[in-house]
C-alpha cells in the first residue's frame, strides 16, 4: 500500500504513553509532494543526487501521512517545527515522532507521549569503519565490535538514542555505550527486525511496547 492510500481507519491507534508503532516503508517512486511545505519542497530541490531527492519526498509524504492518521489533521496542514540540527516535532506536540532512511528504506517512529528516536542503516562497504570505532565507540564497545556488521547494529542503536535525547551526533558519542542495549538513563533500546541486508533500533523514553509495521 502506498502513503497516500492510508486511511486513519487503516491505522491502528497509538495507547498514549504504553506503545510505539515503528513503521518500515519501502522506498518507491510515489510521493505526494503536493502535501508538502514550501520549506520541505525546497530542501528537497537542494538533494543533487535523484536518489537522495526522492528518499527525502517519500518519507516526509509518509510522515506527514502517518501524523495526518494519528492526528486527525490533514497531511498537509500539519505544523512540523524543527530546522537544521533541530529535533522535528509536531508544534502542539501531540505525537512525538522521529524518522530515518538509508538506501531503499525509511523507519519512522511514533509515540503518544515519550520522546523517540529511530535509526536504519543499510549495510554496505565500509572501508573506514574501524577507525569510525576507535573514535567514536566506548572502551567497552571497541573490545568487543570486530566486524563491520556488529558496527552498524551498534551505530544504530547509538544514533537512535541520541536522536530520540535531541542531541545528534555533534556529542561525544563514546560516552554513550550501548554494546548490551539496556536501558540507559531511563532510555530503552530495542533492536528492529529489519529488512535484510539493513540493521535498525528504535530507542524510546522509559518503556513501551514496540508494534512495527511495513508499508
Amino acid at each position: 500500500m502506498m502513503a497516500s492510500a492510508l486511511r486513519a481507519s487503516d491505522v491502528a491507534a497509538l495507547r498514549g504513553g504504553a506503545e510505539v508503532h515503528v513503521w518500515l516503508v519501502k522506498i518507491g517512486n510515489a510521493g505526494a509532494a503536493e502535501i508538502l511545505s514550501s520549506q520541505e519542497r525546497l530542501d528537497a530541490t537542494r538533494f543533487r543526487i535523484s536518489a537522495d531527492r526522492q528518499r527525502y519526498v517519500v518519507t516526509r509524504t509518509t510522515l506527514r501521512v502517518l501524523l495526518g492518521c494519528y492526528t486527525g489533521i490533514e497531511p498537509h496542514a500539519l505544523a512540523i517545527t524543527g530546522g537544521a540540527g533541530q529535533k522535528p516535532a509536531l508544534a502542539d506536540r501531540a505525537v512525538e515522532f522521529n524518522v530515518s532512511h538509508s538506501g531503499a528504506w525509511a523507519a519512522l517512529a511514533f509515540s503518544g507521549g515519550p520522546p523517540v528516536g529511530i535509526d536504519i542503516e543499510e549495510v554496505r562497504p565500509l572501508p573506514e569503519y574501524r577507525d569510525l570505532i576507535r573514535h567514536f565507540c566506548s572502551p567497552n564497545e571497541r573490545a568487543h565490535i570486530t566486524t563491520l556488521p556488529e558496527f552498524f547494529r551498534l551505530w544504530t542503536r547509538k544514533e537512535a538514542l541520541l536522536k530520540g535525547i535531541g542531541k545528534g551526533l555533534s556529542q561525544p558519542l563514546e560516552e554513550y555505550d550501548v554494546l548490551d542495549a539496556s536501558p540507559l538513563d531511563n532510555w530503552t533500546l530495542t533492536d528492529l527486525a529489519a529488512p535484510e541486508g539493513y540493521y535498525a533500533a528504535v530507542a524510546v523514553f522509559g518503556a513501551a511496547e514496540i508494534r512495527v509495521f511495513r508499508m
